[in-house]
């Protein structure tokens, strides 16, 4: 079994993961690599990878309101393309079923 920082693509990996590491994987499942994949890659389930995504996605958009108060969700509006060419920020994400 390799540590946790080696990046090797064992899919034997296990144990704790670093917020760095997360946020790797994450950024990796939103450039658009196939969830699956990556979860057979990794050894962390797909369902696990989906929900470091959306904490990472609500975090961001938490982030970067204007007003601590602002109760309005950005994200039921905004429906613009992005690099990947999905819209509505979580709803239809790559890699979410």
């Amino acid at each position: 079994m390799e540590k946790r920082g080696n990046r090797g693509g064992s899919g034997s990996e296990r144990g704790r993961w670093s917020s760095r590491r997360k946020m790797e994987v994450v950024l990796r499942v939103l450039r658009g690599e196939d969830l699956d994949a990556l979860s057979r890659e990794l050894g962390v389930t797909a369902s696990r990878l989906a929900q470091w995504r959306d904490t990472f996605l609500d975090g961001a958009m938490a982030a970067l309101k204007s007003r601590k108060g602002d109760h309005i969700d950005d994200r039921a509006c905004w429906s613009g393309p992005t690099p990947n060419g999905w819209s509505g920020a979580r709803a239809k994400a790559p890699g979410r079923k």
